[in-house]
């Protein structure tokens, strides 16, 4: 309770002890070798109940699972209690309730028997009883399980071949394996901050699935409904740092999450027809959007790094084409809203006079050519890519009869969105869902 300065014993011995298997002399099989590598007897999982300090569980990979609800004073091994595991399996990971003090999760591990089953428990009334939300998942063995602290509903489990998240407390799993490889997950951590879902794999490296906000707004209540779009996390528009020459080290360094603001909305059935996502400002004059650009499939199957799905990326107007499924979708707002109409027409108006001003002061046969041809471009410009192009003719071909003058005036481009919070809609046909987002600068920029 001093951060480390003191220790004090909590509890006796809360392993089984067992003489037979402490004795080394048998150990190796066929070789015997006597390196105690087949030794038992310590505490394998430990998990303090964020409800109540005193609560304390305690799994060992000889079978025990034991609690103590005053701190240490008195342990009860309530292994007995729970049936359908073979006694003796190693206990995981034990996993207390974030949202109940008496509910624990516990995962056993029995593949050192060629017990390659999944088991995942829980017990509501400090493990007097248990019941099994092993559910669907497929076989091999569950190393850790993770109950969600917003939502009661939502678990996470990793296992020999993956990781996998139950929006029902167990009643059915979902593997997330988008370009998740195959893998032995053997820990899993839920960053309490940034909502990200962090997996530790048996030689893969660390796995991060970005932004579960989504999931943890999963509930009964927004499946049921045809559309929905959730409270997004908020974005931050990032500094940019010019590092220099990259050292070749640095190519050992894992993905970013995409750039931008991420927005998720769900779709109970696959659409039949475009669905548009739109951002806008609080005076709706700044608008960026994304459509579809088709229906929608049964099925999300984005590729995803780092936990993006179906991305949707702005440009122009907006983003790309994304194709949206059934089930949670992801597009990513690049934190900028397109020029608009007048911005542009402004712009066509100034290079407009621009070629004016310079007609009456060419003095080549050939530049009256060129200055003619802009002038027939300009009058075809209508999106930034093309008045852009127009702009660099007439500053690469006639600056020197500008004299100085500014009347080329600035490219045209995207408006950065400020820090604030904007409107978000979803539109499937005649159906639509608003939230919103919000935008912060970076925090370090202003140290």
């Amino acid at each position: 309770v001093d951060q480390g300065r003191t220790w004090r014993i909590i509890s006796p011995d809360l392993t089984t002890n067992d003489p037979d298997l402490r004795n080394p002399s048998n150990q190796g099989g066929l070789t015997r070798n006597v390196t105690g590598g087949e030794n038992h007897f310590t505490i394998i999982t430990i998990g303090e109940s964020p409800i109540d300090s005193a609560v304390v569980w305690a799994g060992t990979d000889d079978g025990n699972l034991q609690v103590t609800q005053d701190g240490g004073g008195s342990w009860n091994n309530v292994r007995l209690n729970l049936r359908g595991v073979p006694m003796g399996t190693w206990v995981s990971r034990v996993e207390p309730s974030h949202h109940d003090a008496g509910t624990c999760y516990a995962t056993f591990d029995g593949h050192r028997k060629d017990d390659m089953n999944p088991y995942v428990f829980v017990t509501r009334d400090y493990g007097a009883t248990w019941r099994d939300v092993t559910g669907d998942l497929p076989s091999g063995s569950v190393y850790v399980v993770r109950e969600d602290s917003h939502n009661p509903d939502l678990l996470f489990a990793g296992t020999e071949f993956g990781a996998f998240a139950t929006v029902d407390r167990g009643a059915s799993w979902s593997r997330l394996n988008n370009n998740l490889p195959t893998v032995a997950v053997h820990d899993l951590v839920i960053h309490s901050r940034d909502a990200d879902l962090v997996a530790a794999t048996h030689g893969r490296s660390i796995w991060i699935l970005d932004d579960i906000t989504a999931l943890q707004q999963l509930t009964p209540e927004v499946r049921a409904e045809t559309l929905h779009v959730f409270e997004s996390r908020r974005a931050t528009r990032w500094a940019r740092i010019d590092l220099g020459r990259k050292q070749p080290d640095f190519l050992f360094r894992g993905e970013n999450p995409p750039p931008g603001g991420l927005i998720h909305f769900y779709l109970k059935d696959a659409p039949a027809g475009p669905v548009q996502v739109v951002v806008e400002d609080a005076s709706g004059g700044r608008t960026w959007s994304v459509t579809s650009s088709g229906p929608g499939t049964a099925q999300g199957a984005g590729n995803r790094r780092r936990g993006g799905r179906n991305r949707g990326r702005g440009g122009r107007g907006g983003g790309r084409g994304f194709q949206p499924t059934a089930g949670l979708n992801r597009v990513t707002w690049n934190l900028t809203f397109p020029s608009t109409q007048q911005e542009r027409a402004a712009m066509q108006n100034r290079l407009g006079r621009s070629v004016t001003i310079l007609a009456s002061e060419v003095r080549t046969e050939e530049d009256r050519q060129e200055l003619d041809r802009i002038a027939r471009a300009v009058a075809q410009a209508t999106d930034d890519g093309s008045l852009n192009r127009v702009r660099s003719d007439l500053v690469g071909g006639f600056a020197a009869y500008a004299g100085g003058r500014p009347i080329f005036g600035p490219s045209i481009a995207a408006t950065p969105a400020p820090a604030g919070t904007y409107r978000v809609t979803v539109r499937m046909g005649a159906l639509e869902s608003t939230s919103q987002i919000t935008v912060r600068d970076d925090p370090l920029s202003k140290r």
